[in-house]
Order: C-alpha cells, then structure tokens, then sequence
C-alpha cells in the first residue's frame, strides 16, 4: 500500500532573491530602539519590555485570502518550493490508504504560514501555525483523501517562501499514534497559552508537559527542545521564573546537541528575558550576548539584531530620546505599509514612551490612546491592560491623579482576569500611590500590602537564594511607600501597632536569603536528592574546575587578560548552572521547604534579648524619597525619617574614600601629591562623618548610654565604619566606640536566628586554628635552600604570576601581592596567648588549602586567617582568600579559597577572623547585603566574623590583633568588648591613632 503518484508538475514560482525589505525594517528597527526608549520599564513593568520572541505565537493579518482556484496533488516524497504572497493560501490534496502514516514538513524559509490539515468535508484535522521548521502527522484508519492548506500570515503584496515536503510514509504504528497526540498536545497547548489568561496558561502547561513526556519517551529530541521552550514561556507566564528557567536550560541543551541554532537562540534569548525579571542584569547582558552570536552563526539577522538591542539595554541604559523617537518613526511607518496592527501598536507604544520621559506628556497621551482601540480590536486584553496602566503613568507625573487613578483601576480590570500576578501587584502599587497622593492613605495602604503579598508568593517560587534576592530588590521600592504610611501614620491610637508591622515590613526586605541559608545550614540537602541532580552536580564541578584552570592561565599571560575575561564571564554562567542546581536539590527537600518560611521577629522577643545583652538595635532603611531609623530598645520601638538615600549615599562614599585613602598606593604618585591627597582625605573624614554622626546617630543619642549597638546597615551603609564616627553626646570628635562596643547584624531575623542556635563552646573548644604569612612565589625567600633546578625545573606557569595579574587588575593601582611578614608574628602571638596545646599554627607552606578544607578545622572553636584577600564583585563566585600558592618543591599548587569552598567548609567556630584585606565587602544586592565572605563563614559554621573594609597596614593589623586576642583570651572579653578594647588601644597611641589603622574592621554576627 502507498501514497498514489499523480502529482500534477512540481509548481514553484519565482524566487526572492532577498529578505522582504520592509519586514526585515521592522524588525530590526522595533528591536534597535529598545536601546534608548525603554529605560525603568522593567522596574516600573510598563508594557514597554525587552523584544520577546515568541515562535508559538503569530498575529494574523484581517485580510482576504486569495486561494488556490485547484488542489495541487502530492506524492510520497513530493517536495514543493514556493514563493507566497501575503494574503495567499496554496492548496494541496494527498491520497492515504488504510492503515498508513506520513508527515507533512514545512520549512518557514521566509514570512509566516499557518498549515492545515482537513479532511475532503473541509473539516480540520489538525493545525500548526508557528515558526520555523514545523511538522505534522496524518494517520488514516481507512483509505481516503487529505486536504492542506497553506495560509499566508503576512499582508497582501509581501512576499514570503516556504518548503513542504511529504516525508516518511509507512504502515501505521504505535509511536506514530503517540507523536500525532503529542502534537496535537503542543498545539492545544500553544492555543491555550495566547489568552494569556490564568486558566488558559494553566491548561497549557498540563497539555505542554504531556506533549514534553510523549517526545521524551520517542526520543525526538528536537520537538522536545521546542516544546519546553514553548512551557517555558508560560510559566514566565505565571511568574513561575525557576520553572521557567529549568524548561529554558533543559531545552537549550537539547538544540545544542541537535545543532539547532535558531531554537538555541530563542532559548538563550528567554533566559535573557527571566534574568531581567529577577533583575539580574549581568546574566541577562551574558545570555543576550551570547544569543546574538548564535543568530549570527545562523544567518539570522532579524533575531540577531533583537538580542543586540536587548543587550545594549542592559549595558548602557541610554537615555537618547531624540534618537529613539527617529528610529521608532522610522520603523511605525514600514509597519503601516506592511499593515501589521499589533506590530504598529507595539511601536507606538514605545513611541509613546519616548514622549512621557522626554517630557511631551500631551504627545504620549494622544499617542497611547491611538494604540488602545488597536489592542481592542485585537482582542489583547494583556496589552490593553498595559497602555492603560502607562496612560496613568503620565497623568500622575502631571499631577493629575484623579484621571490618574481611572486609567489605573481600569488596567487592574482589565489585567486582573488574565491572571498576571507580576502585572497585578506593579498595577496596585500604582494605586497606592495614587490614593496617597490624593490623601487617601487608608486605601493605599490596603493597595500596598495586597501588592507587596504578591511580591511575596512570587518570590516564594524562586528557590535560587541570587535570584529570591534579586527579585525582592525588584519590588523593594514599594517597601519605601509602606513604611512611610506606617511610621508617618498620625492616628495615635495605632501608633505602637503601625511602629511594629514597619519594622516587620523592613525585617521582609532586608537579608532574606541569608536568614533562609542560616535556618537549613546544618541539613544535609543532597542525602535524598535525585541521583541524575547529583551526577549533574559532579559534571559541573569539573566543568567549573576546568574552566577556572583555563582562566588563571591566561591571567598568567600578559597579553591574556581580555581572553580571561571572556572565559570569566563563561564561568559565572556555569556557576550560575550550579547554584540553580543546588537550589533544585534543596527545594525537593521537604524539610528544607519547611524551614525557609520567612517567620516575622516578634518584637517582644527581640526586646528580651536586647535587656539580657544590654543593647540597642538601631535598624536603617535607605529610601528614595526617605529614608528611615528603626531604634529597637529593651522597652520601646521609634521610628525616626532621614534624608532620602542619595544624600546619605554621597556621604557614606565620601566617608569610605577619606578613611581608606591612606591605604591606597597610587602608581608614578610623588610625596608631595600624597601628602596633599591625605590632607583632602582628612577634610573629608571630618565633614562626612559628622554630617552622618548628625543624621545617623544623633536621632538616638538618649537610648545610647554604655550599651552595645547593633547596627544593621542597609545599602552604603555597610561600607560605613559606625565605630569612627563621632558621638553626638560628646560635643567633639571622639568616635562613638570610645563609650560603645558595635556589633553588624544583617537583619533583626538574623540575629535572633543565631541567637536561638547559639551553643556555648566547652573549654576544650576554645583552640585556635591561625594560618598565616603563607607563600606566594617561587622568589620568596624560603626558597633559598632549594636548588634552583628544583625550582625551575616545572615549566607551568607559576600561581603567583597569575594571582599577581588577578590583583593588580583588580586595585587599579598596579599592586603586586607582597608578602605578608607582620602577619608571622601575629599568628605566633596569638597562639602563645591561647596557651592550649589543642591550638594550631600553620605558617609558611602548611597555610595551604588542603589543610582549611580538611575536617580537622571543624574541632577549633577559633580561626584566624592572616592573608590577602580577593574580592570579584562581577562573580562573587571566583571571590576568596590566597593562601600558599606553591608547595615546597616549587610547584604550583592552588591556593585560593573560593566563596563556594567557604560555604562548604563544615566549622564549629565561635569566632572566625580574617585578618586581610577588604574582607567585607563584595557584590551588594539591593536589601540583601553583601554577598560576599562574611556570609559564607556565616553558612559555614560561624558564630561571628571580624573582617575588614579596606586595605589596613599590615603592622598595624598585627598590633592590634594582639591586644585584640589578649582581650579574648586572657581577659575573657566577649569579642565586640575585645574588638572595643582593641581599637580603642590604637586610638590611644600617636602614630595609629587615624581611623584608618582601627577603624576598618567590623565584627558582624552573634553579639555576646
């Protein structure tokens, strides 16, 4: 039994030789100006967004359809090339006997086509109408006659070409049954998700994911990959990103491995798309780039110009308007011609755009109102919802908030059926500040906590700790509104309950990974964890290893640097892949999912412990508009307003500039210029820091007394040294540590977090493991006993060699990485005066990495380590701590502690102290802090960390050290009294007494 020959002559009519001008036009020009006109829209989730590229979804133009006046029949194997002009349909008819099976290939060479399968009673059978290289299944019980129609989906006179081929003709078997549900699956599923509604995408992900199960189980990889991208999709949808994501990375494995570059490009393009969503720029600039090349490689201009554009929005945030404005009149006026509305709605939109921030309000309210009755007869509710929330964007910057907030709740109902979550809460928030405005401060309350809760669930969907941060700082600009309708509230009668649920609102946008971290630090997540996710696991551990071996090489080379930095970047996308993986592994557990539900501090409970530690808790939150003091004491919550976070920023900087400019070694610099740079710094310690003493400090200066102040900074503020600045009681200079210890604490949560796991140490635990002045290069001096063919005699490149370049790009100032000789003593000093046998030193070679790794480290309940430090605020990853980079053969060994080795160390310390430079800073992530060292210690086992916020004498730390260890150990000071006592020391003595010698480091952690 076959397919009956009869085909009439192989049609085809003349070729194009080129793209259709004013497609490609488009194209490139909507997505090009992406660049300039689009900036805050992702902040502020206007419909203006990066280009999305969507192959399941095409608009149809409202035309005539011009069809075929005959069938043109077709044989097994017919392979049919035609030009088709928009507004056409070609007609195809097929012979199929009983029992048989084919496929029906179309390739979308260039245009858009929808393909019908019918039977002769003009009834459909089955429909694909998506782009690329499409396929569809005909199975016939009995023997009959197909019909296929071809349907142009361009505008009458726009040429496109296509390529339909009959392929693969045999008897009908099982799996063939299983691949025409499958797609008929994928197409139910893409119908469903067009609405956009909440049911329908829901509908669409249950039938996607069969479609998905079915392909797996065929092995059609290719339609597999094409189908999770399309999931994908839908649960970005829903806000569902992790899911989003995890279909994203699944389906870009797979159009690697079959060498389908446009999927590969889409999918890449997508994770670009989700990494702006959770606002993390760098990854999105990473994927867009990378996507733009694969376009390239594909000879796909259009999509590749779509990710450049999408790119250069995230690396410039250009605000040329003018420029902007021509490109998009350029592009509306080839959308016009081609007769396209939903691409001419989508321009004017961006248009409009334009208009608002360049300040002709008038010109975008006319322009948005051009673009609603498009969206109407489109029927795209979704868009609809868009223009007008962006309509009373513009009516609220020009103080109309009465129209204002019309357009606003007609978007909310509008968008509110769809079932957009993200859309909902950015619309309410909307609200909020309309009603306030309008002094309606009770209702924009209700307004802000509904979006706000959304915020939350959304973020509850995220199990990637980066990616819950990222996206809460997304929304922590709605934070800054409910704290002012709280603290600013003026009912007296709800003054103490307002106070609290503030200061509860500040506890949920502050240190919210890191308290998540904190509550499952000592669950072992991979015991139960599926086996494929381990060994996925391992994969990428020697992928990384390797990748980073390649890195450090070319960093040896002196012309390496710019290859080395584009390897960096291909390692921080793969230790992007590994923190997602973990964070699967930890969300399948069930007692880890339990345990990182964000639980309120009970402020009562915080004012037990802040009696039994004598303490005050001064909790800050930097706002746009204000900022804010949260004073916690043992009997009372007050809330105070500061100036809003630009003013403290300028301060806070130029404070941290003054004090850590000695500390700077600045290439070809003469004494003289020196001497004048350290006077300027002066100048500027002595105002920034009494400028922030006013702001900061003062507020509270009656809650002071004697007691210990936890401080938890928010923003700059971290990089602000609270001991330096001066007391506002003394009516002088003196630095506030003079009658306070300090203490930092990421968030209240937090702190009560390690208060409640706080175990006391037993005396045998009060070793101490210190490593320090490790070795760094073959021309240390501790070489000189070894020949020097033992030394030379390996050809690799040395580690110092690499660290020296990974330092010197790093301070800009050309420093080499010198060793540290002040720090031999410190360690000897401190371990003579812990007197225990227990303790251990570990100087030279042995202050290696092997030795901080190993699990002898998890028996000292003190840890001191004497080095330098390495920060990577690009890849927090890649930051560290350098330790011995060779061994005593002269061999290369590495010597880096990485921040992903730091949080798998497995210690019991009461106290870690790293005694290097810069140890606490690293990559800050609005309302989460710094994700950097200190909070890996945290994770490790930690109890407290003291670490430094820039560059301090070597000598000086030595001293200071001592005095500090003696207050510990032989005075049995808590640490912030020993760190206190230290620091005060330095003060006291003529040639340290500069903020600049002490000042730098911080305890941060468990108070007592």
């Amino acid at each position: 039994m076959s397919l009956k020959i009869s085909q009439i002559a192989k049609t085809r009519t003349s070729k194009v030789d080129g793209r259709p001008f004013k497609v490609g036009l488009i194209i490139i020009l909507t997505s090009m100006v992406f660049i300039y006109g689009l900036i805050g829209a992702i902040a502020s989730n206007e419909s203006s967004s990066p280009v999305a590229v969507d192959s399941s979804i095409a608009f149809a133009v409202q035309t005539e359809k011009k069809d075929d006046k005959q069938d043109h029949k077709l044989e097994a194997g017919s392979v049919i090339e035609r030009d088709i002009n928009g507004s056409e349909a070609h007609n195809y008819s097929f012979d199929l006997d009983a029992g048989m099976s084919v496929r029906i290939v179309v390739d979308q060479r260039l245009g858009d086509v929808r393909i019908k399968l019918l039977n002769m009673q003009g009834e459909k059978v089955h429909e694909v109408d998506r782009a690329g290289l499409v396929s569809l299944s005909a199975i016939s019980d009995v023997a009959t006659t197909y019909r296929i129609s071809v349907e142009s989906l361009q505008r009458a006179g726009v040429a496109g070409r296509y390529v339909l081929k009959l392929d693969n003709l045999h008897a009908a078997r099982a799996e063939d049954r299983q691949r025409l549900m499958a797609e008929k699956l994928v197409n139910e599923g893409l119908s469903h998700g067009k609405s956009r509604k909440h049911a329908d995408v829901k509908e669409a992900i249950i039938r996607l994911t069969k479609a998905a199960q079915i392909w797996e189980k065929l092995g059609d990889s290719r339609e597999l990959s094409a189908t999770l991208y399309f999931l994908a999709q839908r649960h970005e949808d829903l806000g569902d990103y992790d899911e989003a994501r995890k279909a994203d990375e699944k389906a870009l494995e797979l159009s690697r491995q079959n060498s389908d570059l446009i999927r590969e490009s889409l999918v890449l393009g997508h994770l670009g798309n989700l990494a702006i969503r959770i606002e993390d720029d760098d990854q999105a600039l990473d994927y867009f780039e990378k996507a733009a090349g694969v376009s390239r490689a594909a000879g796909k201009l259009n999509l590749e110009q779509i990710h450049l554009a999408n790119s250069g929005v995230i690396a410039k945030r250009k605000r040329d308007y003018g420029k902007a404005r021509i490109i998009y009149l350029q592009a509306l006026k080839g959308a016009r011609e081609l007769g396209d509305e939903s691409v001419e709605a989508s321009i004017l939109n961006n248009l409009a755009r334009v208009y608002d921030l360049s300040g002709e309000k008038q010109k975008a309210i006319e322009t948005y109102e051009e673009i609603l009755p498009i969206w109407r007869r489109l029927e795209s509710s979704d868009n609809e919802s868009a223009t007008l929330k962006n309509l009373g964007a513009v009516y609220e910057s020009m103080g109309q908030n009465e129209t204002a907030l019309q357009h606003y709740k007609f978007a909310l109902e509008k968008g509110r059926h769809l079932g957009n979550p993200n859309r909902e809460a950015h619309i309410l928030a909307d609200l909020a500040r309309v009603h306030r405005a309008l002094g309606m401060r009770d209702q924009a309350r209700i307004d802000i906590e509904q979006a706000l809760a959304i915020f939350e669930s959304l973020r509850a969907r995220l199990a990637n700790p980066t990616h819950r941060a990222m996206f809460a700082a997304s929304s922590r600009k709605y934070t800054d509104l409910i704290l002012d309708l709280l603290i600013q509230d003026k009912n007296q009668k709800v003054a103490t309950l307002n106070q609290s649920k503030a200061f509860e609102y500040s506890e949920r946008a502050r240190a919210r990974s890191l308290q998540e971290m904190l509550l499952t630090a000592g669950i072992d997540f991979r015991q139960d964890a599926d086996q494929k996710l381990l060994d996925r696991e391992t994969q990428l551990k020697k992928q990384i290893q390797s990748m980073d071996n390649q890195r450090l090489q070319l960093l040896a080379r002196k012309d390496g640097a710019a290859k080395a930095a584009e390897v960096e970047k291909e390692l921080g996308s793969l230790y992007s892949q590994y923190e997602n993986l973990v964070s699967d592994m930890r969300k399948s557990n069930p007692q880890l999912a339990n345990l990182t539900q964000f639980q309120p501090v009970r402020i009562d409970e915080l004012q037990k412990n802040l009696i039994s530690d004598r303490a005050v808790l001064l909790e800050y939150y930097l706002g746009d508009e204000q900022s804010f003091l949260m004073a916690v004491t043992p009997d009372s919550l007050v809330s105070f307003v500061l100036p809003p976070r630009e003013t403290i920023e300028k301060l806070a900087n130029k404070l941290y500039d003054a004090m850590s400019a000695p500390g700077q070694k600045i290439r070809f610099e003469t004494p003289q210029e020196r001497v004048d740079r350290m006077a300027k710094a002066e100048r500027d310690f002595n105002l920034a820091s009494s400028e922030l003493s006013r702001i900061l400090i003062a507020p509270v200066r009656d809650q002071l007394g004697d007691k210990t102040l936890l401080i938890v900074p928010d923003g700059v503020l971290q990089y602000v040294p609270f001991a330096a600045l001066p007391d506002p009681r003394a009516g002088s200079i003196t630095p506030l540590i003079v009658h306070n210890e300090i203490v930092n604490l990421p968030s209240a949560a937090a702190f009560m977090t390690l208060r409640r796991n706080y175990r006391p140490l037993p005396e045998t635990g009060r070793s101490i493991a210190v490593m320090a002045d490790p070795v760094f290069s073959r021309e240390d001096s501790r070489f000189e006993l070894l020949t020097a063919t033992a030394v030379s005699g390996n050809n690799d490149e040395t580690a110092v060699d690499i660290m020296q370049n990974i330092m010197t790009r790093g301070s800009g100032h050309g420093l080499k990485l010198p060793r540290l000789r002040y720090s031999r003593s410190e360690a000897t000093s401190i371990a003579a005066l812990s007197g225990l046998k227990s303790s251990m030193v570990a100087l030279d070679f042995k202050a290696n990495l092997d030795l901080i790794k190993s699990v002898e480290m998890s028996r000292f309940g003190y840890l001191h380590i004497a080095t330098h430090g390495l920060m990577n605020s690009e890849v927090p990853a890649l930051s560290g701590l350098v330790l011995s980079l060779v061994d005593e053969n002269g061999q290369s060994r590495d010597g880096v502690l990485k921040l992903d080795d730091i949080y798998n160390l497995k210690l019991n310390a009461e106290l870690v102290v790293l005694s290097a430079c810069q140890t606490a800073l690293g990559k800050e992530i609005k309302g989460e802090g710094v994700i950097g060292l200190t909070r890996g210690f945290m994770y490790a086992g930690a109890r407290r960390v003291v670490s430094s916020l820039w560059m301090v004498d070597d000598a000086a730390t030595a001293e200071m050290m001592k005095v500090f260890y003696e207050g510990m150990l032989k005075k049995n000071l808590k640490p912030a009294s020993a760190l206190r006592a230290a620091q005060i020391a330095m003060l006291k003595k003529d040639n340290r007494d500069a903020p600049y010698f002490w000042a730098g480091f911080i305890l941060q952690g468990e108070p007592r």
